[in-house]
C-alpha cells in the first residue's frame, strides 16, 4: 500500500521497496499522493539520515526501468503552501551535494519554481528564497552548489532568470548576504560608488532636491493661510461669492490634495522601507488632514483639532530637507537617534512612574465639601436677585489633572497648594520625595547624561548616515524621473566592448579620478625658472601632448 511505501522512505529502508516494481508493473500503479502531489521521492529526501537514504537510489532506478523517470523527479507538489517544491529543492535545503548532483544527472529541472504561499514574501511562518533552485542555493549559502548547477555539463541554471515577484538569484543573494556584511554605509564611499552618486547628485539631484523643496515651502504658506483664515462656527461653510473666499476654499482644496498625493507615495515608499520616520511622519500629517476634511463635511467642529496636528506636522517635515546641508544634514540625524533612543526610553519608563503616582495621590487626596459650612451658620445678608457665581477648581479626585499637576513637578513648576486636602500628609510626602527624586533628579539627568553620550558615540557614523540618506534620496527622486529622461541623465559615456560571443555590445562606463596630491606638482620648485608663466606654458603643453596628468591616474569602472 501507499502507506507502507512512504513508511520505507521515511525510515531509509531499502529492503522494504524489494517486489515494488513487479508490483507497479502489475496493478499500473504511481509513487504520487493525488491530495497534494507529494511523491515518495519527496518523502525520502526529507527524511535524510547523516545526509542518506537508502530508498531513493532503489526508486530513481525503478523510474528509469518503468521508463517514468524525468517526470517522477520532477514531480511537484500541488498543495497551495508548498506548490511547485520539487525533489531538488529539498535536496538543497538539507544541503545535499551529493543528491543535488544524482537528481540534475538524472534530468531533474534546474529551473523549477516553488511558488506556494509558505515560499512566498512577508509570510510570517514562510521562507521566501526566491523560488528558484539557485536563488535556494545562494540565499542558504551553499557555493558548492551554486557552483555546479551553473557549471554542470547536463543542465545548466539560468542566473538571470526571475521569480514570480521579478528577483533573480543576484537580487536574493544581495538581500541576504548583505544582513551580515558589517560597514554596509562605509561601502558609499567606495569608487566607483561614490563618485556616480556625486555624479549623480551633481547633474540633476540637487536641482530636483531644491525645486522639491521649493515646492513644499508653497504648499506650506498655502496650507498655513488656509488653516489662519479658516471660519468659525457650525461646519460645513457654504462659499460665498467673494474674492476672499473662493481663495480660502482653493487653499483647503490644495491643501486636502497635497495629503492625498503623500498618503499615495507612502505605499510606494513602504515597500523599500527607508527613511521609514520621514515616511511616517508624511503619511501621519496627510492621514490627520484626510480626517480633518472626514469631520469637516460631516458637521463636526473636532476637525480643528485634527487640523491644526497636521499643520504642526507638516512644518516639522521642513527637517526632511536638512539632508541637502551637510552640517544641518548631520544634526538632523543625530536628533532623530536620540528621539528613537534616548528619548524614546526615557518616556516609556516615565509614563508608567507618572500614571503610578497620579494613582496612588489621587487616591490619598479627599475633594469631599464635608467641611463646608451649613446654609444656618451663613448670616442672612441682602439679596439683590442676582445669582452667585460659583468658581469651581478642578478636583483632585481628577487622575487627569492630577497627573498634570505631578507633571509640573518634573519640570520644576509644580506647587503644593492641594496638601489641605490630603488625609495622611506623611505618607503624601512621602509619595511626593520619591517621585520627585525618581523623574525631577534621577531620570531627567539620566536623560541628559545618555543624550551627551549618545552625541559622542554617532558623531563618527552621523556623516556616514548623511550620505546614506542623501543616497537614497537621489535614488528615489531619479526613481520618479520619466524612463527617457533617466536615460538622458545617465552617468558615464556608453563604449562599445566585446563580449563572449564575438558580438559587440554596448556598455556604460564612469571615469574615476584619483589624484595623489602629495605627487601633484611636486617637481614645480624644481623645474621653476626666471620665466614662470613659459615654463608654465611649456609643461601644460607637453601634458597635452602626452594626454597624462602627473599624479593623476584615471580609471573606467562599468556602470550596471
Amino acid at each position: 500500500t501507499r502507506e507502507k511505501l512512504f513508511t520505507a522512505a521515511s525510515q531509509g529502508d531499502g529492503a522494504q521497496l524489494h517486489g515494488l516494481l513487479d508490483f507497479l508493473q502489475l496493478h499500473r500503479k504511481r509513487l504520487t499522493n493525488e491530495s497534494n502531489g507529494k511523491t515518495v521521492l519527496l518523502k525520502a529526501f526529507l527524511n535524510l539520515k547523516d545526509g542518506r537514504n537508502d530508498t531513493i537510489e532503489v526508486l530513481m532506478d525503478i523510474a528509469e526501468k518503468t521508463l517514468d523517470s524525468e517526470s517522477f523527479i520532477n514531480a511537484a507538489y500541488t498543495d497551495p503552501s508548498y506548490k511547485g517544491q520539487t525533489a531538488l529543492h529539498v535536496a538543497i535545503e538539507r544541503r545535499s551535494l551529493h543528491y543535488v548532483k544524482l537528481l540534475v544527472q538524472k534530468g531533474a529541472d534546474v529551473q523549477a519554481k516553488a511558488s506556494g504561499t509558505f515560499f512566498q514574501r512577508n509570510t510570517k511562518l514562510g521562507f521566501y528564497f526566491g523560488e528558484l533552485p539557485l536563488s535556494l542555493a545562494a540565499c542558504t549559502n551553499q557555493p558548492e552548489v551554486v557552483s555546479f548547477l551553473l557549471e554542470n555539463p547536463h543542465r545548466r541554471a539560468d542566473p538571470t532568470d526571475r521569480d514570480s515577484q521579478g528577483n533573480t538569484v543576484l537580487h536574493i543573494g544581495s538581500t541576504f548576504s548583505c544582513k551580515s556584511v558589517q560597514n554596509r554605509p562605509e561601502m558609499l564611499q567606495i569608487e566607483p560608488l561614490r563618485s556616480l552618486l556625486q555624479d549623480k547628485w551633481q547633474r540633476f539631484a540637487s536641482k530636483l532636491f531644491l525645486l522639491n523643496f521649493l515646492s513644499y515651502l508653497l504648499y506650506l504658506a498655502v496650507f498655513t493661510t488656509a488653516a489662519f483664515y479658516r471660519k468659525d462656527g457650525q461646519p460645513p461653510f457654504p462659499v460665498e461669492n467673494v474674492p476672499a473666499d473662493h481663495l480660502r476654499c482653493l487653499g483647503e482644496i490644495i491643501s486636502v490634495l497635497g495629503a492625498a498625493s503623500n498618503a499615495a507615495y507612502f505605499e510606494m515608499s513602504l515597500c523599500l522601507l527607508t527613511d521609514s520616520l520621514k515616511f511616517c511622519c508624511d503619511f501621519l500629517q496627510a492621514a490627520l488632514l484626510l480626517l480633518c476634511a472626514v469631520l469637516y463635511c460631516c458637521g463636526r467642529t473636532e476637525y480643528v483639532g485634527l487640523l491644526v496636528l497636521s499643520l504642526a506636522l507638516a512644518w516639522m517635515n521642513v527637517l526632511y530637507y536638512t539632508r541637502g546641508s551637510r552640517q544641518l544634514g548631520i544634526y538632523n540625524v543625530m536628533m532623530q537617534r536620540m528621539i528613537l533612543g534616548d528619548l524614546l526610553h526615557f518616556l516609556c519608563v516615565y509614563i508608567v512612574l507618572l500614571f503610578g503616582f497620579s494613582a496612588a495621590v489621587c487616591t490619598l487626596i479627599d475633594d469631599s465639601p464635608g467641611g463646608s459650612p451649613t446654609n444656618d451658620s451663613v448670616p442672612r445678608q441682602r439679596s439683590f436677585n442676582v445669582e452667585t457665581f460659583k468658581c469651581e477648581k478642578p478636583s483632585y479626585n481628577d487622575i487627569g489633572f492630577t497627573t498634570l499637576e505631578l507633571f509640573k513637578f518634573t519640570i520644576g513648576m509644580g506647587d503644593l497648594e492641594f496638601t489641605d486636602h490630603v488625609q495622611n500628609q506623611t505618607v503624601f510626602y512621602v509619595l511626593l520625595i520619591c517621585y520627585i527624586v525618581l523623574t525631577y533628579i534621577l531620570m531627567l539627568n539620566m536623560l541628559i547624561a545618555l543624550m551627551g553620550n549618545t552625541v559622542e558615540r554617532i558623531k563618527e557614523q552621523s556623516q556616514t548616515i548623511w550620505n546614506l540618506q542623501r543616497a537614497f534620496t537621489i535614488l528615489d527622486m531619479e526613481r520618479t524621473l520619466p524612463r527617457w529622461l533617466r536615460t538622458k541623465l545617465q552617468s558615464g559615456v556608453s563604449e562599445m566592448v566585446c563580449v563572449r560571443n564575438d558580438q559587440d555590445d554596448a556598455r556604460r562606463f564612469v571615469r574615476v579620478t584619483e589624484i595623489n596630491w602629495k605627487k601633484w606638482r611636486s617637481d614645480v620648485g624644481v623645474k621653476l625658472k626666471e620665466e614662470p608663466a613659459g615654463q608654465l606654458t611649456t609643461a601644460r603643453t607637453e601634458e597635452e601632448t602626452s594626454g597624462k596628468t602627473s599624479g593623476v591616474p584615471s580609471l573606467l569602472f562599468p556602470v550596471a
